[in-house]
């Protein structure tokens, strides 16, 4: 599946808003955050500027993105919580957005609870051991 440029334009605009929903950027949101943007096309500069400035950014709505068709959605989401349990935490902002996300986009909102019993489980998190779905997108 190859992403039109709006889409790739929601998909790093939704995981910059989603890693600023608890008001802390750590590191390895940042880290996945760049990689993305970068993957995804934009220019890394571009990519470090808008993560810099992402807590002071007040033009930047917290409106969910919303995706040309269901598969790339879901694909989002995937990888939003991928990022959100990066600090190995779900803050309960992120967790409502995210699920205002997967209704906005027309898929059920216990997608958001698989997802994260999926990438939870045993008490460790497996979602930093997983390719990123963007990446799967890109090569396909």
């Amino acid at each position: 599946m190859t992403m039109q440029l709006l889409d790739r334009s929601n998909y790093l605009k939704g995981l910059l808003i989603l890693i600023r929903k608890d008001n802390l950027i750590t590191t390895e949101e940042r880290d996945l955050v760049l990689e993305c943007g970068v993957s995804l096309g934009f220019e890394k500069r571009f990519c470090e500027t808008a993560i810099d400035e992402l807590l002071e950014n007040e033009y930047l709505l917290d409106t969910p993105p919303v995706f040309s068709n269901n598969d790339l959605a879901e694909s989002f989401l995937k990888d939003a919580v991928k990022v959100a349990l990066a600090d190995k935490k779900m803050h309960l902002f992120e967790l409502q957005w995210l699920i205002e996300t997967a209704a906005l986009n027309n898929l059920p909102e216990r997608i958001v609870d698989d997802l994260l019993r999926y990438y939870i489980s045993d008490n460790s998190i497996k979602a930093d051991r997983e390719k990123m779905e963007y990446e799967k997108m890109m090569i396909e």
